[in-house]
Protein backbone atom coordinates (compact mmCIF):
# COMPACT_ATOMS: atom_id res chain seq x y z
CA UNK A 1 0.00 0.00 0.00
CA UNK A 2 1.47 3.63 -0.36
CA UNK A 3 2.44 5.53 2.12
CA UNK A 4 0.75 8.79 1.68
CA UNK A 5 -2.40 6.33 2.31
CA UNK A 6 -3.14 5.72 6.19
CA UNK A 7 -6.00 3.92 8.08
CA UNK A 8 -8.12 7.63 8.25
CA UNK A 9 -8.11 8.04 4.25
CA UNK A 10 -9.78 4.22 4.28
CA UNK A 11 -12.56 4.50 6.89
CA UNK A 12 -14.08 7.20 4.57
CA UNK A 13 -15.02 6.52 0.98
CA UNK A 14 -13.68 6.96 -2.51
CA UNK A 15 -14.96 9.47 -5.26
CA UNK A 16 -14.32 8.39 -8.92
CA UNK A 17 -15.07 11.61 -11.35
CA UNK A 18 -15.53 10.89 -14.60
CA UNK A 19 -16.05 13.77 -16.87
CA UNK A 20 -15.71 14.35 -21.27
CA UNK A 21 -15.84 18.00 -22.79
CA UNK A 22 -18.65 17.51 -25.16
CA UNK A 23 -21.63 15.42 -26.39
CA UNK A 24 -19.42 14.89 -29.07
CA UNK A 25 -16.63 12.88 -26.96
CA UNK A 26 -19.41 11.40 -24.98
CA UNK A 27 -20.61 10.19 -28.50
CA UNK A 28 -17.63 9.02 -30.02
CA UNK A 29 -14.97 8.66 -27.74
CA UNK A 30 -16.42 5.54 -25.78
CA UNK A 31 -12.76 4.05 -24.78
CA UNK A 32 -11.70 7.16 -23.32
CA UNK A 33 -14.83 7.12 -21.31
CA UNK A 34 -14.09 2.94 -20.56
CA UNK A 35 -10.45 3.73 -19.66
CA UNK A 36 -11.60 6.23 -17.07
CA UNK A 37 -14.29 3.76 -15.23
CA UNK A 38 -11.67 1.14 -15.08
CA UNK A 39 -10.17 3.62 -12.10
CA UNK A 40 -12.79 1.56 -9.70
CA UNK A 41 -9.96 -1.31 -9.83
CA UNK A 42 -6.86 0.59 -8.80
CA UNK A 43 -9.10 2.41 -5.91
CA UNK A 44 -9.90 -1.23 -5.10
CA UNK A 45 -5.90 -2.04 -5.16
CA UNK A 46 -5.07 0.94 -2.68
CA UNK A 47 -7.30 -0.25 -0.31
CA UNK A 48 -10.98 1.36 -0.53
CA UNK A 49 -13.78 -0.85 -0.66
CA UNK A 50 -16.47 2.18 -0.66
CA UNK A 51 -16.21 4.05 -4.43
CA UNK A 52 -18.90 6.25 -5.76
CA UNK A 53 -19.11 7.72 -9.53
CA UNK A 54 -19.62 10.96 -10.11
CA UNK A 55 -19.99 10.96 -14.09
CA UNK A 56 -23.52 13.83 -13.92
CA UNK A 57 -20.48 16.27 -15.58
CA UNK A 58 -20.14 13.62 -19.07
CA UNK A 59 -20.54 16.66 -21.77
CA UNK A 60 -19.42 19.51 -19.69
CA UNK A 61 -16.17 21.29 -20.01
CA UNK A 62 -13.73 22.48 -17.12
CA UNK A 63 -12.54 25.63 -18.74
CA UNK A 64 -14.95 27.87 -15.94
CA UNK A 65 -17.81 29.21 -18.33
CA UNK A 66 -20.35 25.78 -17.53
CA UNK A 67 -22.13 24.95 -14.36
CA UNK A 68 -20.86 21.77 -13.50
CA UNK A 69 -23.27 19.85 -10.75
CA UNK A 70 -21.23 16.84 -9.75
CA UNK A 71 -17.85 18.41 -9.67
CA UNK A 72 -19.58 20.55 -6.70
CA UNK A 73 -21.47 17.81 -5.36
CA UNK A 74 -17.77 16.31 -5.26
CA UNK A 75 -16.98 19.49 -3.16
CA UNK A 76 -19.30 19.54 -1.04
CA UNK A 77 -18.33 16.08 0.39
CA UNK A 78 -15.29 16.09 0.77
CA UNK A 79 -15.72 19.62 3.00
CA UNK A 80 -17.98 17.82 5.11
CA UNK A 81 -15.28 15.66 5.62
CA UNK A 82 -16.50 12.21 4.04
CA UNK A 83 -14.10 11.30 1.39
CA UNK A 84 -10.35 9.97 1.84
CA UNK A 85 -9.80 10.02 -1.87
CA UNK A 86 -10.96 11.62 -4.90
CA UNK A 87 -9.67 10.16 -8.37
CA UNK A 88 -9.85 10.94 -11.66
CA UNK A 89 -7.86 9.61 -14.90
CA UNK A 90 -5.93 12.08 -15.35
CA UNK A 91 -6.10 15.18 -12.75
CA UNK A 92 -7.18 17.49 -16.14
CA UNK A 93 -10.28 16.20 -15.40
CA UNK A 94 -11.01 17.91 -12.55
CA UNK A 95 -10.98 21.30 -13.95
CA UNK A 96 -9.16 23.29 -16.43
CA UNK A 97 -9.03 26.68 -14.63
CA UNK A 98 -7.07 27.81 -11.77
CA UNK A 99 -10.21 28.73 -9.46
CA UNK A 100 -11.71 25.98 -9.05
CA UNK A 101 -8.40 23.43 -9.28
CA UNK A 102 -6.50 25.59 -6.25
CA UNK A 103 -10.27 25.35 -4.26
CA UNK A 104 -9.77 21.61 -4.72
CA UNK A 105 -6.17 21.46 -3.70
CA UNK A 106 -7.12 23.41 -0.71
CA UNK A 107 -10.47 21.48 0.27
CA UNK A 108 -8.27 18.58 0.18
CA UNK A 109 -5.59 20.05 2.12
CA UNK A 110 -7.59 20.95 5.02
CA UNK A 111 -10.11 17.73 5.34
CA UNK A 112 -6.56 15.40 4.48
CA UNK A 113 -7.94 14.01 1.49
CA UNK A 114 -5.55 12.40 -1.00
CA UNK A 115 -5.94 12.96 -5.21
CA UNK A 116 -5.39 9.80 -7.29
CA UNK A 117 -4.87 9.34 -10.64
CA UNK A 118 -3.29 6.77 -13.18
CA UNK A 119 0.37 7.10 -11.89
CA UNK A 120 0.73 8.41 -8.41
CA UNK A 121 -1.15 9.52 -5.37
CA UNK A 122 -0.94 12.76 -4.35
CA UNK A 123 -1.09 14.33 -0.49
CA UNK A 124 -2.01 18.11 -0.58
CA UNK A 125 -0.53 18.42 2.57
CA UNK A 126 3.20 17.88 2.02
CA UNK A 127 4.56 20.86 0.22
CA UNK A 128 6.30 18.67 -2.74
CA UNK A 129 2.75 17.49 -3.66
CA UNK A 130 1.37 20.39 -3.12
CA UNK A 131 3.97 22.16 -5.78
CA UNK A 132 2.86 19.66 -8.07
CA UNK A 133 -0.27 19.81 -8.20
CA UNK A 134 -0.50 23.72 -8.98
CA UNK A 135 1.84 23.01 -11.09
CA UNK A 136 -0.38 20.53 -12.94
CA UNK A 137 -2.98 22.41 -12.76
CA UNK A 138 -1.25 25.61 -14.17
CA UNK A 139 0.26 23.27 -17.21
CA UNK A 140 -3.60 22.06 -17.93
CA UNK A 141 -4.65 25.60 -18.20
CA UNK A 142 -2.06 26.61 -20.08
CA UNK A 143 -2.92 23.54 -22.22
CA UNK A 144 -6.42 24.57 -23.05
CA UNK A 145 -5.58 27.68 -24.21
CA UNK A 146 -3.07 26.89 -26.31
CA UNK A 147 -5.45 24.54 -28.39
CA UNK A 148 -8.29 27.10 -28.30
CA UNK A 149 -5.67 29.52 -29.86
CA UNK A 150 -4.54 27.11 -32.05
CA UNK A 151 -7.95 26.09 -33.16
CA UNK A 152 -8.79 30.03 -33.54
CA UNK A 153 -6.00 31.32 -35.96
CA UNK A 154 -6.25 27.57 -38.26
CA UNK A 155 -10.13 28.99 -38.11
CA UNK A 156 -9.21 32.58 -39.20
CA UNK A 157 -6.41 31.84 -41.61
CA UNK A 158 -9.01 29.38 -43.73
CA UNK A 159 -11.48 31.89 -43.60
CA UNK A 160 -9.18 34.64 -44.75
CA UNK A 161 -8.34 32.39 -47.98
CA UNK A 162 -12.35 32.02 -48.26
CA UNK A 163 -12.40 28.39 -47.67
CA UNK A 164 -13.80 28.21 -44.50
CA UNK A 165 -17.91 27.78 -45.14
CA UNK A 166 -19.66 27.00 -41.67
CA UNK A 167 -23.96 27.25 -43.33
CA UNK A 168 -25.39 27.68 -46.55
CA UNK A 169 -27.88 30.35 -46.25
CA UNK A 170 -30.94 29.51 -47.46
CA UNK A 171 -30.82 29.51 -51.70
CA UNK A 172 -27.61 27.67 -51.65
CA UNK A 173 -26.01 24.14 -51.12
CA UNK A 174 -22.83 23.90 -49.36
CA UNK A 175 -20.24 20.57 -51.63
CA UNK A 176 -17.83 18.76 -50.13
CA UNK A 177 -15.09 21.24 -51.01
CA UNK A 178 -16.38 23.90 -48.84
CA UNK A 179 -17.70 25.92 -51.61
CA UNK A 180 -20.91 27.51 -52.40
CA UNK A 181 -23.39 27.25 -55.09
CA UNK A 182 -26.66 27.64 -55.81
CA UNK A 183 -29.96 25.62 -54.75
CA UNK A 184 -30.86 23.74 -57.67
CA UNK A 185 -34.65 23.71 -56.80
CA UNK A 186 -35.54 26.55 -58.76
CA UNK A 187 -38.85 27.12 -56.73
CA UNK A 188 -36.17 28.23 -54.30
CA UNK A 189 -34.40 30.57 -56.82
CA UNK A 190 -36.98 32.37 -57.91
CA UNK A 191 -38.40 33.61 -54.40
CA UNK A 192 -35.15 35.25 -53.73
CA UNK A 193 -34.52 36.49 -57.19
CA UNK A 194 -38.14 38.37 -56.24
CA UNK A 195 -36.81 40.13 -53.37
CA UNK A 196 -34.24 41.57 -54.88
CA UNK A 197 -36.35 42.58 -58.37
CA UNK A 198 -39.15 44.01 -56.18
CA UNK A 199 -36.37 46.01 -54.15
CA UNK A 200 -34.95 47.59 -57.04
CA UNK A 201 -38.58 48.68 -58.31
CA UNK A 202 -39.90 49.90 -55.35
CA UNK A 203 -36.00 51.08 -53.32
CA UNK A 204 -37.91 50.32 -49.80
CA UNK A 205 -37.35 47.10 -47.71
CA UNK A 206 -40.74 47.72 -45.31
CA UNK A 207 -42.40 48.27 -49.26
CA UNK A 208 -41.04 44.64 -50.71
CA UNK A 209 -42.41 42.90 -47.99
CA UNK A 210 -46.06 44.33 -48.06
CA UNK A 211 -45.76 43.61 -51.39
CA UNK A 212 -44.95 40.07 -50.79
CA UNK A 213 -47.63 40.09 -47.61
CA UNK A 214 -50.41 41.64 -50.72
CA UNK A 215 -49.56 38.48 -52.71
CA UNK A 216 -49.71 35.96 -50.33
CA UNK A 217 -46.33 35.09 -51.90
CA UNK A 218 -44.02 32.43 -49.26
CA UNK A 219 -40.17 32.93 -48.91
CA UNK A 220 -37.76 29.64 -48.30
CA UNK A 221 -36.03 29.38 -45.18
CA UNK A 222 -33.39 26.45 -43.79
CA UNK A 223 -34.82 24.22 -41.04
CA UNK A 224 -31.19 23.30 -38.53
CA UNK A 225 -31.37 19.97 -40.28
CA UNK A 226 -30.72 21.49 -43.50
CA UNK A 227 -34.80 21.01 -44.47
CA UNK A 228 -36.32 23.61 -46.91
CA UNK A 229 -39.69 25.40 -44.95
CA UNK A 230 -42.03 27.82 -46.73
CA UNK A 231 -42.73 30.85 -44.24
CA UNK A 232 -44.55 34.02 -44.26
CA UNK A 233 -42.39 36.71 -44.95
CA UNK A 234 -40.85 38.96 -41.97
CA UNK A 235 -39.40 42.04 -42.00
CA UNK A 236 -35.96 40.34 -40.94
CA UNK A 237 -36.15 37.61 -43.41
CA UNK A 238 -36.24 40.09 -46.38
CA UNK A 239 -33.96 42.17 -44.67
CA UNK A 240 -31.59 39.37 -44.26
CA UNK A 241 -31.25 38.36 -47.81
CA UNK A 242 -30.89 41.65 -48.77
CA UNK A 243 -27.57 42.66 -46.61
CA UNK A 244 -26.13 39.25 -46.77
CA UNK A 245 -23.14 39.64 -49.11
CA UNK A 246 -22.94 36.49 -50.05
CA UNK A 247 -26.32 36.96 -52.16
CA UNK A 248 -24.18 39.31 -54.06
CA UNK A 249 -21.48 36.42 -54.77
CA UNK A 250 -19.02 37.36 -52.10
CA UNK A 251 -17.70 35.67 -49.25
CA UNK A 252 -17.54 37.11 -45.70
CA UNK A 253 -16.60 35.90 -42.82
CA UNK A 254 -16.16 37.65 -39.14
CA UNK A 255 -19.64 39.84 -39.70
CA UNK A 256 -20.22 39.35 -35.91
CA UNK A 257 -18.99 39.24 -32.54
CA UNK A 258 -19.88 37.62 -29.14
CA UNK A 259 -19.34 39.82 -26.36
CA UNK A 260 -20.03 38.34 -22.65
CA UNK A 261 -21.75 40.57 -20.06
CA UNK A 262 -22.72 39.27 -16.57
CA UNK A 263 -25.94 39.81 -14.83
CA UNK A 264 -26.14 38.66 -11.95
CA UNK A 265 -23.18 36.92 -11.59
CA UNK A 266 -24.40 34.72 -14.57
CA UNK A 267 -22.80 35.31 -17.76
CA UNK A 268 -24.99 36.17 -21.03
CA UNK A 269 -23.61 36.17 -24.32
CA UNK A 270 -24.42 38.61 -26.93
CA UNK A 271 -23.76 39.06 -30.78
CA UNK A 272 -22.72 42.28 -32.06
CA UNK A 273 -22.62 43.37 -35.75
CA UNK A 274 -19.54 45.08 -36.62
CA UNK A 275 -18.78 47.51 -39.45
CA UNK A 276 -17.70 46.25 -42.97
CA UNK A 277 -14.29 47.62 -42.55
CA UNK A 278 -13.27 45.09 -39.25
CA UNK A 279 -14.74 42.00 -40.77
CA UNK A 280 -12.20 39.18 -40.92
CA UNK A 281 -12.61 38.60 -44.74
CA UNK A 282 -15.01 39.96 -47.71
CA UNK A 283 -13.87 38.14 -50.96
CA UNK A 284 -16.13 39.44 -54.02
CA UNK A 285 -16.72 37.33 -56.72
CA UNK A 286 -16.64 34.74 -54.78
CA UNK A 287 -18.86 32.17 -56.12
CA UNK A 288 -22.18 32.74 -58.25
CA UNK A 289 -24.55 35.38 -56.64
CA UNK A 290 -27.88 36.13 -57.10
CA UNK A 291 -27.20 39.74 -58.37
CA UNK A 292 -24.20 41.08 -59.44
CA UNK A 293 -21.75 42.48 -56.76
CA UNK A 294 -22.61 46.06 -58.23
CA UNK A 295 -25.72 46.43 -58.08
CA UNK A 296 -25.54 44.50 -54.32
CA UNK A 297 -23.66 47.80 -53.37
CA UNK A 298 -26.44 49.66 -54.62
CA UNK A 299 -28.77 48.21 -52.32
CA UNK A 300 -27.17 48.74 -49.79
CA UNK A 301 -26.65 52.51 -50.11
CA UNK A 302 -30.43 52.58 -50.95
CA UNK A 303 -31.23 51.03 -47.60
CA UNK A 304 -28.67 52.85 -45.59
CA UNK A 305 -30.39 56.32 -47.17
CA UNK A 306 -33.52 55.50 -46.30
CA UNK A 307 -32.52 55.57 -42.13
CA UNK A 308 -34.39 58.11 -40.90
CA UNK A 309 -31.56 59.82 -39.51
CA UNK A 310 -29.03 63.32 -39.81
CA UNK A 311 -26.96 62.94 -43.16
CA UNK A 312 -29.62 60.54 -44.92
CA UNK A 313 -32.31 61.41 -47.49
CA UNK A 314 -34.72 58.89 -46.10
CA UNK A 315 -36.94 56.69 -47.56
CA UNK A 316 -39.82 58.48 -49.73
CA UNK A 317 -43.49 58.77 -48.65
CA UNK A 318 -46.30 58.91 -49.33
CA UNK A 319 -49.50 61.66 -48.81
CA UNK A 320 -50.75 64.56 -51.17
CA UNK A 321 -47.91 67.36 -49.75
CA UNK A 322 -44.84 68.12 -52.28
CA UNK A 323 -41.00 67.13 -51.52
CA UNK A 324 -41.93 64.79 -48.18
CA UNK A 325 -39.23 63.58 -46.06
CA UNK A 326 -36.99 65.84 -48.11
CA UNK A 327 -37.28 68.95 -46.68
CA UNK A 328 -35.31 70.40 -43.95
CA UNK A 329 -35.01 73.00 -41.48
CA UNK A 330 -33.04 76.05 -42.10
CA UNK A 331 -31.51 76.73 -38.81
CA UNK A 332 -30.85 72.97 -37.13
CA UNK A 333 -30.95 71.35 -40.30
CA UNK A 334 -33.17 68.82 -38.50
CA UNK A 335 -35.66 66.33 -40.75
CA UNK A 336 -39.46 68.38 -41.15
CA UNK A 337 -41.80 65.86 -39.90
CA UNK A 338 -45.60 65.99 -42.01
CA UNK A 339 -48.82 66.59 -40.25
CA UNK A 340 -52.19 66.35 -42.10
CA UNK A 341 -54.58 68.63 -40.68
CA UNK A 342 -57.16 68.83 -43.09
CA UNK A 343 -56.82 72.00 -44.29
CA UNK A 344 -53.17 71.94 -45.05
CA UNK A 345 -50.19 70.08 -44.83
CA UNK A 346 -47.73 71.45 -41.93
CA UNK A 347 -44.06 70.61 -41.60
CA UNK A 348 -42.76 71.04 -38.34
CA UNK A 349 -39.08 69.90 -37.23
CA UNK A 350 -39.89 69.35 -33.68
CA UNK A 351 -37.01 71.55 -32.39
CA UNK A 352 -38.91 74.32 -29.89
CA UNK A 353 -36.25 76.85 -30.34
CA UNK A 354 -35.67 76.46 -34.42
CA UNK A 355 -38.77 75.70 -36.29
CA UNK A 356 -38.90 77.90 -39.43
CA UNK A 357 -40.65 78.41 -42.34
CA UNK A 358 -37.72 78.41 -44.29
CA UNK A 359 -36.16 75.11 -45.70
CA UNK A 360 -33.49 73.95 -47.92
CA UNK A 361 -33.70 70.75 -50.36
CA UNK A 362 -31.15 68.08 -49.94
CA UNK A 363 -32.38 65.82 -53.08
CA UNK A 364 -31.22 68.93 -55.20
CA UNK A 365 -27.48 67.76 -55.33
CA UNK A 366 -25.46 64.61 -54.98
CA UNK A 367 -23.45 65.41 -52.59
CA UNK A 368 -25.84 66.98 -50.31
CA UNK A 369 -26.68 64.27 -48.13
CA UNK A 370 -25.26 65.75 -45.11
CA UNK A 371 -25.92 67.90 -42.46
CA UNK A 372 -24.61 71.47 -42.94
CA UNK A 373 -21.87 71.61 -39.91
CA UNK A 374 -21.56 74.37 -36.87
CA UNK A 375 -18.71 76.31 -36.67
CA UNK A 376 -18.48 77.47 -33.04
CA UNK A 377 -21.50 78.93 -32.34
CA UNK A 378 -22.55 80.26 -35.76
CA UNK A 379 -23.87 77.93 -38.71
CA UNK A 380 -22.39 77.90 -41.63
CA UNK A 381 -24.07 79.53 -44.87
CA UNK A 382 -25.39 75.87 -46.36
CA UNK A 383 -24.30 74.32 -49.65
CA UNK A 384 -27.43 73.48 -51.22
CA UNK A 385 -30.25 75.21 -52.87
CA UNK A 386 -32.72 77.03 -50.70
CA UNK A 387 -36.81 77.10 -50.88
CA UNK A 388 -37.77 80.50 -49.99
CA UNK A 389 -41.61 80.93 -48.38
CA UNK A 390 -42.22 84.87 -48.05
CA UNK A 391 -42.61 85.11 -43.93
CA UNK A 392 -43.75 88.58 -43.87
CA UNK A 393 -47.08 87.03 -46.10
CA UNK A 394 -48.89 84.85 -43.68
CA UNK A 395 -51.60 83.07 -45.66
CA UNK A 396 -53.14 79.99 -45.44
CA UNK A 397 -52.70 78.61 -49.09
CA UNK A 398 -48.79 78.45 -47.63
CA UNK A 399 -50.14 76.14 -44.99
CA UNK A 400 -50.23 78.21 -42.16
CA UNK A 401 -53.66 78.00 -40.49
CA UNK A 402 -55.46 78.62 -36.98
CA UNK A 403 -58.58 77.26 -36.18
CA UNK A 404 -61.06 79.16 -34.26
CA UNK A 405 -61.68 75.82 -31.75
CA UNK A 406 -57.78 75.45 -30.76
CA UNK A 407 -58.77 79.27 -28.71
CA UNK A 408 -60.40 78.90 -25.20
CA UNK A 409 -62.64 82.14 -23.40
CA UNK A 410 -60.31 85.05 -22.02
CA UNK A 411 -57.30 83.50 -23.51
CA UNK A 412 -53.98 85.96 -23.33
CA UNK A 413 -52.27 86.69 -26.73
CA UNK A 414 -49.19 85.46 -25.64
CA UNK A 415 -50.75 82.29 -25.47
CA UNK A 416 -52.66 82.28 -28.83
CA UNK A 417 -49.52 82.88 -30.48
CA UNK A 418 -48.13 80.31 -28.84
CA UNK A 419 -50.13 77.95 -30.60
CA UNK A 420 -50.08 79.59 -33.90
CA UNK A 421 -46.35 79.44 -33.70
CA UNK A 422 -46.56 76.05 -32.92
CA UNK A 423 -49.35 74.95 -35.57
CA UNK A 424 -47.28 76.04 -38.40
CA UNK A 425 -43.85 75.37 -37.24
CA UNK A 426 -42.55 79.70 -37.60
CA UNK A 427 -39.97 81.01 -35.76
CA UNK A 428 -40.24 83.24 -33.00
CA UNK A 429 -38.96 86.54 -35.00
CA UNK A 430 -41.59 85.76 -37.57
CA UNK A 431 -44.31 85.47 -35.08
CA UNK A 432 -43.32 88.74 -33.12
CA UNK A 433 -43.33 90.89 -36.14
CA UNK A 434 -46.88 90.35 -36.14
CA UNK A 435 -47.06 92.84 -33.19
CA UNK A 436 -46.46 95.72 -35.44
CA UNK A 437 -44.25 96.86 -38.25
CA UNK A 438 -42.02 99.27 -35.70
CA UNK A 439 -42.05 96.59 -33.05
CA UNK A 440 -38.32 95.10 -32.02
CA UNK A 441 -38.96 91.11 -31.65
CA UNK A 442 -36.01 90.94 -29.53
CA UNK A 443 -36.71 93.16 -27.76
CA UNK A 444 -40.49 92.54 -27.42
CA UNK A 445 -43.70 94.45 -26.34
CA UNK A 446 -45.96 94.60 -23.48
CA UNK A 447 -49.47 93.00 -24.87
CA UNK A 448 -51.47 95.71 -24.16
CA UNK A 449 -53.97 97.61 -25.93
CA UNK A 450 -52.76 100.47 -28.00
CA UNK A 451 -49.44 98.89 -28.79
CA UNK A 452 -50.19 96.06 -30.17
CA UNK A 453 -51.31 96.04 -33.94
CA UNK A 454 -54.64 94.40 -33.78
CA UNK A 455 -55.83 94.95 -37.28
CA UNK A 456 -52.25 93.09 -38.91
CA UNK A 457 -53.31 90.26 -36.35
CA UNK A 458 -56.63 90.09 -37.79
CA UNK A 459 -55.29 89.58 -40.85
CA UNK A 460 -52.81 86.76 -40.35
CA UNK A 461 -54.42 85.16 -37.58
CA UNK A 462 -58.15 84.98 -38.95
CA UNK A 463 -59.43 85.55 -35.14
CA UNK A 464 -62.26 88.73 -34.90
CA UNK A 465 -61.32 92.06 -33.62
CA UNK A 466 -63.33 91.65 -30.65
CA UNK A 467 -61.60 88.22 -29.67
CA UNK A 468 -57.61 89.84 -30.01
CA UNK A 469 -58.89 92.79 -27.98
CA UNK A 470 -59.95 90.61 -25.04
CA UNK A 471 -56.91 88.99 -25.13
CA UNK A 472 -55.00 92.64 -24.34
CA UNK A 473 -54.44 93.68 -21.09
CA UNK A 474 -55.71 97.39 -20.37
CA UNK A 475 -54.17 98.55 -16.73
CA UNK A 476 -56.68 101.03 -14.76
CA UNK A 477 -56.19 102.55 -11.59
CA UNK A 478 -58.00 100.15 -9.70
CA UNK A 479 -57.14 96.53 -11.46
CA UNK A 480 -52.98 96.39 -11.89
CA UNK A 481 -51.53 93.49 -13.91
CA UNK A 482 -48.13 92.01 -12.92
CA UNK A 483 -45.05 92.62 -14.91
CA UNK A 484 -43.91 89.40 -14.39
CA UNK A 485 -45.61 86.37 -16.98
CA UNK A 486 -47.88 84.42 -14.27
CA UNK A 487 -49.49 81.13 -14.72
CA UNK A 488 -51.51 78.03 -13.48
CA UNK A 489 -49.76 74.89 -14.24
CA UNK A 490 -52.74 72.96 -14.41
CA UNK A 491 -54.08 75.74 -16.87
CA UNK A 492 -50.41 75.29 -19.12
CA UNK A 493 -51.29 71.56 -19.63
CA UNK A 494 -54.46 72.54 -21.77
CA UNK A 495 -51.89 75.10 -24.02
CA UNK A 496 -54.40 77.72 -21.98
CA UNK A 497 -53.23 81.35 -20.20
CA UNK A 498 -55.52 83.69 -19.58
CA UNK A 499 -55.59 87.66 -19.32
CA UNK A 500 -57.02 87.03 -15.65
CA UNK A 501 -53.76 84.93 -14.59
CA UNK A 502 -51.60 88.76 -14.98
CA UNK A 503 -54.15 90.25 -12.40
CA UNK A 504 -51.99 91.52 -9.20
CA UNK A 505 -55.14 91.72 -7.17
CA UNK A 506 -55.29 87.27 -7.86
CA UNK A 507 -53.16 84.71 -6.12
CA UNK A 508 -55.24 81.82 -7.31
CA UNK A 509 -56.15 80.18 -10.83
CA UNK A 510 -59.51 80.88 -11.08
CA UNK A 511 -60.69 77.30 -11.79
CA UNK A 512 -58.24 74.70 -10.29
CA UNK A 513 -57.81 77.13 -7.16
CA UNK A 514 -54.02 76.50 -7.22
CA UNK A 515 -51.34 79.14 -6.31
CA UNK A 516 -50.52 81.41 -9.41
CA UNK A 517 -46.47 81.13 -9.91
CA UNK A 518 -44.08 83.53 -12.00
CA UNK A 519 -40.90 81.88 -10.87
CA UNK A 520 -39.11 78.83 -12.57
CA UNK A 521 -38.90 75.95 -10.18
CA UNK A 522 -35.66 74.85 -11.42
CA UNK A 523 -33.80 78.23 -12.23
CA UNK A 524 -36.04 81.21 -10.31
CA UNK A 525 -36.05 83.14 -13.59
CA UNK A 526 -39.23 85.47 -13.50
CA UNK A 527 -39.96 86.04 -17.71
CA UNK A 528 -41.28 89.43 -18.06
CA UNK A 529 -44.46 89.09 -19.50
CA UNK A 530 -43.63 90.75 -23.04
CA UNK A 531 -44.22 89.18 -26.56
CA UNK A 532 -40.15 88.93 -27.16
CA UNK A 533 -38.55 86.29 -29.46
CA UNK A 534 -36.97 84.66 -26.14
CA UNK A 535 -40.94 84.60 -24.74
CA UNK A 536 -42.66 82.83 -27.84
CA UNK A 537 -39.22 80.20 -28.51
CA UNK A 538 -39.83 78.99 -25.27
CA UNK A 539 -43.20 77.46 -25.32
CA UNK A 540 -44.92 76.51 -22.24
CA UNK A 541 -41.24 76.53 -20.72
CA UNK A 542 -39.34 79.32 -19.06
CA UNK A 543 -37.80 81.68 -21.24
CA UNK A 544 -34.20 80.88 -19.27
CA UNK A 545 -33.73 77.53 -19.18
CA UNK A 546 -36.24 76.07 -20.93
CA UNK A 547 -37.66 73.47 -17.69
CA UNK A 548 -41.18 73.03 -18.92
CA UNK A 549 -44.03 74.75 -16.52
CA UNK A 550 -46.38 72.02 -17.18
CA UNK A 551 -46.42 68.38 -17.22
CA UNK A 552 -47.96 68.38 -21.10
CA UNK A 553 -46.94 70.76 -23.87
CA UNK A 554 -50.06 72.12 -26.50
CA UNK A 555 -49.84 70.36 -30.19
CA UNK A 556 -52.73 70.70 -32.66
CA UNK A 557 -53.56 66.68 -32.35
CA UNK A 558 -54.34 66.45 -28.69
CA UNK A 559 -56.33 69.30 -28.12
CA UNK A 560 -58.71 68.87 -25.14
CA UNK A 561 -61.94 71.16 -24.66
CA UNK A 562 -61.89 73.29 -21.61
CA UNK A 563 -64.36 72.04 -18.41
CA UNK A 564 -67.78 73.86 -18.47
CA UNK A 565 -67.31 74.70 -14.59
CA UNK A 566 -63.76 76.11 -15.36
CA UNK A 567 -64.72 78.10 -18.44
CA UNK A 568 -67.83 79.73 -15.87
CA UNK A 569 -64.84 80.42 -13.43
CA UNK A 570 -62.73 82.52 -15.99
CA UNK A 571 -65.97 84.24 -17.36
CA UNK A 572 -67.32 85.24 -14.01
CA UNK A 573 -63.68 86.47 -13.19
CA UNK A 574 -63.08 88.30 -16.47
CA UNK A 575 -66.47 90.42 -15.95
CA UNK A 576 -65.81 91.65 -12.31
CA UNK A 577 -62.49 92.74 -13.95
CA UNK A 578 -64.21 94.60 -16.56
CA UNK A 579 -66.81 95.93 -14.23
CA UNK A 580 -64.11 96.99 -11.80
Amino acid sequence: MNEKIRAQHLTRKAMLYVRQSSAYQVSHNLESQKLQYTMQDRLHQLGWNEIEVIDEDLGRSAAGTQTRTGFERMVAEVCLGHVGAVAAREVSRFARNSREWQQLVEVCRIVDTVLVDQETVYAPRRSNDRLLLGLKGSLNEYELDLLRQRSLEARREKAKRGELVVAAPVGYCKTEDQRLEKDPDLRVQDPIRSVFRQFGAIGSVRQTLLWFLEHGLQLPACTPRGEIQWKRPSYGTVYRILTNPIYGGAYAYGKTECTINYEGGEPRKRDRRKPRNEWLALIPNAHDGYVQWDEFERIQCAINGNLRLAGHAGAPKNGEALLAGLLRCRRCASKLTLHYTGIAPIRSCGNTRYATAVMYILAMQPDASSSPRRSGTLLQEPRFPILTLDESKLTPALGYVFRRKWRYPHESLISILWKFEKANALSGAVVARLMGPDVDPYEGVAPRRGIVDVDRLRENLGLPGKVLHSALIEGTERQRYSDAFRFCRHCLTLGYHSVVHQLESLSQCPAHQGILESRCRRCGHETPHRISVRLLEARYRCANCLAPYARYGWTPYNVQPMRPGHRKAFTRRYLERCRC
